[in-house]
């Protein structure tokens, strides 16, 4: 029996987990998910995801595909894996998906968003799922500056250290909007480097908070291309959610209001 792709779409919340990718001795959403598929098919599964998020970041629409010759109806897995995962993770569907869809390599864009709460005192309700920033922000300057990642750019000063990778990535789309005391942050790119978003956040947040310098002290991190030369530390993971991944076409998942209106007051397309 040839294998097919099967695609899981998903959300969960990563506070209790060490990232996405699967680690041997710690909690990930990944092993929780091949764990669950090793007993519906009785034998290992290794699947792919849209994104690879770090440590307590979470996730509104995530995707992942795996390969089986399995015969199990694709309804009897999504319940199936509804009843295995934990509560903190949720399938919102199971479906087949055309030979050649690989969840990792398939995206055209991928959207995150990050969540700052903006309030002078901290909030125990919003601590997990936010970054508590008590000085006030200017939301012309933090839009200001975040504007000057916007294209292609050597994002080397905002990722860890790797003489290996290419850090050379697209940012087609970056909004900032405010709600009473929120600010949410929408990033959108081709694909993104480890910490990239979260570096990227810390350091617009900390040009905006001081005031002695200016927006293009972010250009100027951005041009020496080393994170050593980058004095800004990274944002909470907590605050960060990849929010949707984009496929070529018109995808199904368009017709659908999985994860909508959850997080955040953007329609991401």
């Amino acid at each position: 029996m040839s294998q097919k792709v099967i695609r899981i779409d998903f959300a969960y919340d990563g506070t209790r987990y060490k990232g996405y990718q699967i680690q041997k001795n710690d909690p990930t959403i990944q092993g929780e998910l091949e764990k669950a598929l090793e007993k519906i098919y009785k034998t290992p599964v290794t699947t792919f995801a849209a994104g690879r998020t770090d440590t307590g970041v979470h996730a509104v629409h995530q995707v992942a595909s795996y390969k089986t010759a399995s015969p199990i109806p694709l309804l009897g897995v999504k319940k199936a894996l509804r009843s295995l995962l934990p509560q903190d993770i949720f399938v919102y569907e199971v479906s087949e998906a055309e030979a050649t869809f690989h969840a990792r390599f398939s995206p055209l864009k991928r959207s995150y968003l990050y969540v700052i709460f903006n309030g002078a005192e901290p909030s125990p309700f919003s601590r997990l799922y936010s970054w508590w920033v008590p000085r006030k922000l200017s939301l012309f300057k933090l839009r200001r500056t975040l504007k000057i990642l916007k294209g292609e750019h050597d994002f080397s000063s905002f990722t860890q250290r790797s003489e290996k990778e290419n850090h050379i990535r697209t940012l087609y789309k970056i909004k900032v909007k405010k709600r009473k005391q929120f600010i949410f942050i929408l990033i959108q790119g081709n694909s993104f480097l480890r910490r990239m978003i979260r570096l990227l956040v810390g350091t617009a947040v900390g040009i905006t908070e001081c005031k002695t310098l200016k927006p293009s002290a972010l250009k100027t991190i951005l041009e020496l291309k080393n994170r050593g030369e980058n004095p800004f530390t990274a944002a909470p993971g907590g605050g960060l959610f990849f929010y949707r991944v984009h496929f070529k076409g018109k995808d199904f998942l368009d017709t659908r209001g999985w994860g909508k209106g959850n997080v955040g007051p953007f329609k991401v397309n």
